[in-house]
């Protein structure tokens, strides 16, 4: 099998390897409980709220849109034009509303996962489990802060800039797997933050390993399509993705061992 496609698999599996280690072993599972019941409060408040207005504001404002440039309501090309901007904007600004309440869990969230992402790192034995004296400590998450504060600034902006383009016609699917590949990348920075990686070696890990974050991204976005199905799989995705990161950062870009057994299962299934 070629290269790129074992590691797309590497990273479309992550998710369900993440699940089934969450669960095999009690002290994952006891801290993986409180993410899975607050993500599925922030999902379901979000979709209940957020995704009617949404559905219900685009059409009119679509239908707006093509009214500035002097098309009657009426009219076939009107029509035309406002269904086919529909069928590429609705799917884009589900996956962009479902970016958005992985942001919103994210902020409640963020001491579990890093939790977990931790505990994942030093159990599969990429991290020591060493305890530090107060002051490097302090400027340990005095670094870690400026880090998420220039990622936070970055993605904000790549984030904002494919929301805008969004609205071009022909492009509303690769805006979409923009959002998603934010999201593979966020999943991992958990991990590159256990492991105290710097905000350009987190990027240079992430291109030099695209294709296991694209499959991380394709698998999250299907994630995201079925209804429930985030709500359990988002703290597993934490999981599974810390042992991509830390194979990954020990086989030098190939992973190998009890991770790549489990997806190869997977896979087979």
């Amino acid at each position: 099998m070629k290269t790129w496609l074992i590691n797309f698999r590497l990273g479309f599996f992550s998710p369900l390897y993440g699940w089934r280690k969450v669960w095999s072993d009690k002290r994952l599972r006891h801290w993986g409980m409180a993410p899975f019941i607050l993500t599925s409060i922030v999902f379901l408040a979000g979709f209940l709220t957020i995704l009617p207005t949404a559905f219900s504001g685009i059409p009119v404002m679509v239908g707006g849109f093509l009214g500035w440039f002097g098309l009657s309501v009426g009219s076939t090309l009107f029509s035309l034009l406002k269904i086919s901007i529909l069928i590429v904007l609705l799917p884009t600004s589900f996956v962009a509303i479902c970016f958005l309440l992985f942001m919103i869990a994210k902020v409640f969230l963020a001491p579990f996962y890093s939790f977990l992402a931790e505990k994942t790192l030093i159990l599969d034995g990429h991290k020591t489990d060493t305890k530090i004296s107060v002051g490097p400590w302090l400027l340990l998450n005095i670094r870690m802060l400026i880090i998420a504060l220039i990622k936070a600034m970055v993605f904000s902006f790549v984030g904002l800039l494919l929301f805008i383009l969004s609205f071009i016609p022909g492009v509303g699917l690769a805006t979409s797997f923009g959002f998603l590949l934010i999201v593979s990348f966020d999943l991992a920075d958990y991990s590159f933050e256990s492991l105290q990686f710097g905000f350009r070696q987190r990027i240079g890990f992430f291109l030099k390993n695209i294709l296991v974050f694209s499959g991380i991204a394709t698998g999250m976005g299907l994630v995201f399509l079925v209804p429930g199905l985030n709500f359990f799989l988002l703290p597993a995705a934490v999981v599974g993705v810390a042992g991509i990161v830390g194979q990954l950062s020990v086989g030098h870009g190939e992973a190998k061992g009890d991770f790549q057994k489990n997806v190869r299962v997977h896979g087979q299934r």
